[in-house]
């Protein structure tokens, strides 16, 4: 289990009348993961706040994701990643640095403490019960529906026996978690991403997720490559937008391909095949063999 530390981030329109909502979470783990969500979008701010500013909001929102990462990257690369990791006791250090203005009208909540065995999903877990339970609960039932994508997909494997091929894996110095991947001399993983939103920023934002996690796996001499199942926006008007994070994930800087859900019939016949191949499955019954490990 690793230990972590969060802090609520807030948006506060009047100082005398005290009222907030929040805005994003950030979250520091010992393994030296920072972690950072908010929401690009502020309708309900809009709504709740006479006179606010949406610009400066997704300005600050902006700044604040730049200033986090810049963190959490000397905390993984290079010879001195335990002392910079040691430099900040919980992250609330963190957060007094990257947004020293505490008290106007951008601010953190008081420092929490957990323990969890997956930073990252215990990130969207914090995001969705403190900043998405105040919206609409079929907005936040939607934020993060890869589960649901990889439901859909995973029938579709699994008639060709190949989810028993696929395990979680763990890689490089930053620790990402892939829940499905296969060895074929190196890990090949397929990322369930649904950008089923109806807001652009949001669909943006998981877009650009996914080419972090690949980002952080680049160079590691285990990782082979990564395939993207993509869920499509269901309304209309987020054609522009979802067109645009398909690019964003066809630029990735590693081995990659996009595969549409409508296309996942075809993608499972291909990649049976492959795994075929490589020994992974066998004709009788497409089961795993002894080892399952190509030479």
């Amino acid at each position: 289990m690793i230990e972590y530390s969060y802090a609520v981030l807030k948006y506060r329109h009047d100082l005398v009348a005290g009222e907030v909502l929040n805005v994003g979470v950030v979250l520091f783990a010992g393994s030296g993961h920072v972690g950072f969500l908010a929401s690009s979008r502020y309708g309900r701010l809009s709504e709740a706040f006479a006179g606010f500013d949406g610009e400066m909001y997704k300005s600050v929102v902006s700044r604040m994701e730049i200033a986090f990462a810049r963190f959490s990257m000397p905390m993984h690369d290079g010879l001195y990643q335990l002392e910079e990791r040691e430099r900040f006791g919980d992250v609330g250090d963190l957060v007094r640095i990257a947004w020293p203005d505490q008290g106007l009208s951008y601010f953190a909540g008081p420092v929490q403490f957990g323990l969890t065995n997956d930073v990252t999903a215990e990130l969207k877990e914090l995001y969705d019960r403190f900043v998405l339970s105040q919206f609409d609960r079929r907005d936040a039932q939607s934020r993060f529906d890869d589960d649901a994508l990889w439901s859909d997909l995973k029938r579709v494997l699994a008639e060709r026996g190949i989810t028993r091929v696929l395990h979680p894996m763990v890689l490089g110095p930053s620790e990402i978690e892939f829940q499905h991947a296969y060895k074929n001399g190196k890990w090949h993983v397929i990322e369930a991403v649904s950008l089923d939103y109806a807001n652009a920023g949001d669909i943006k934002q998981r877009a650009l997720l996914a080419v972090g996690k690949a980002a952080a796996v680049r160079g590691v001499e285990e990782f082979g490559s990564m395939t993207v199942i993509v869920g499509k926006p269901k309304r209309i008007s987020s054609e522009k937008s979802y067109a645009n994070a398909l690019r964003l994930l066809r630029d990735m800087p590693v081995k990659s391909q996009i595969v549409l859900e409508t296309d996942a019939d075809q993608f499972a016949a291909q990649l049976e095949q492959q795994l075929l191949a490589y020994g992974l499955l066998s004709e009788a019954g497409r089961d795993l063999l002894d080892e399952g490990v190509v030479a």
